[in-house]
């Protein structure tokens, strides 16, 4: 099975059902992400 890799943050963003700006936050600093 081929491994799939997301080429931008929008497609990995899109991938994990978050926003890219809450995905750069997260990356940024993961305590100012509010859970879901």
């Amino acid at each position: 099975m081929a491994e799939k890799t997301h080429r931008t943050m929008d497609d990995f963003a899109q991938a994990c059902g978050v926003s890219r700006p809450t995905l750069s936050k997260y990356f940024d600093d993961p305590a100012s992400v509010k859970p879901a």
